[in-house]
């Protein structure tokens, strides 16, 4: 193929197509949204004290706190948000077990401990 006088090599028409492709993905980027990473829940440390049961359902309810009983222990999940939710039925009722204790012990501050009225 011949363009005017010039007959394009193999070579040239390979350089043209990167050409291409380098100035379509340089197009892209500027013309994309940015979106942003998603940052960690950022939640200001609870202070570790001994609580009531009620006292953990209004911290719950009032402030958003995530937090988890497990053997009267009560730990603070409010950094791993999107785990609470998916296990809140668990973690809000009675079911908490023994399979519970190793997890939130290594990997989730532990604020405090249940007191029995």
């Amino acid at each position: 193929m011949q363009i005017g006088e010039y007959e394009p090599s193999p070579i040239d028409v390979t350089l043209f197509v990167i050409m291409l492709v380098a100035l379509k993905r340089i197009v892209k980027w500027i013309l994309a949204p940015k979106i942003a990473k998603p940052t960690k829940y950022q939640v200001p440390a609870l202070e570790t004290k001994d609580r009531t049961m009620e006292e953990v359902r209004r911290l719950r309810d009032e402030e958003n706190r995530c937090l988890v009983v497990v053997h009267d222990k009560i730990y603070d999940f409010s950094t791993s948000q999107d785990l609470y939710d998916k296990n809140r039925d668990v973690f809000e009722g009675k079911a908490c077990g023994d399979e519970w204790v190793a997890i939130c012990a290594r990997k989730f501050p532990h604020v405090g401990n249940v007191l029995k009225h």
